[in-house]
C-alpha cells in the first residue's frame, strides 16, 4: 500500500509507533502521519529551512528534528498531536542528523 504524503520532497522519516510516523521535508514541517488512514493527523511549521533529520527516544517518549536551519527540536507527542517542547539554536551549522537517548539529545553538521 502507498501513500502520496506530500508534494513537497521529503527528508527525514522515523518510526514512532507500529501505525505512527513522522516525516519532515522540504515544506519545514513535521508532521504526524497515520499509515492505516493514510492521512496527516499534526503538521507543526516550526523549522525555517529543511528538515533533515527526525528520531525517537528508545522509550518513544521524545520525537527529536534537525534541519538546515541550524536548529534542534525536541517534540512531545501523542497519537494526534505534536508539541514542540524544547529548541537548541545555538548550532552553527546545517543540521546533518540528530538522535536521543533517554536524558541526552545529540546532534551532527558539516564539520563532524
Amino acid at each position: 500500500r502507498s501513500f502520496r504524503v506530500s508534494p513537497m520532497p521529503l527528508s527525514a522519516l522515523a518510526l514512532l509507533r507500529t501505525d505512527l510516523l513522522a516525516i519532515g521535508g522540504h515544506d519545514n514541517a513535521v508532521t504526524l502521519y497515520s499509515a492505516s488512514s493514510g492521512s496527516a493527523l499534526s503538521k507543526c511549521l516550526a523549522h525555517a529551512d529543511t528538515v533533515t533529520s527526525l528520531a525517537v527516544s528508545p522509550c518513544r517518549a521524545v520525537l527529536v528534528s534537525g534541519s538546515r536551519d541550524q536548529s534542534v527540536r525536541t517534540w512531545a507527542f501523542t497519537n494526534a498531536s505534536l508539541k514542540n517542547d524544547e529548541t537548541f539554536d545555538d548550532i552553527q551549522q546545517p543540521i546533518t542528523s540528530a538522535g536521543a537517548s533517554t536524558n541526552l539529545v545529540l546532534a551532527g553538521g558539516g564539520d563532524g
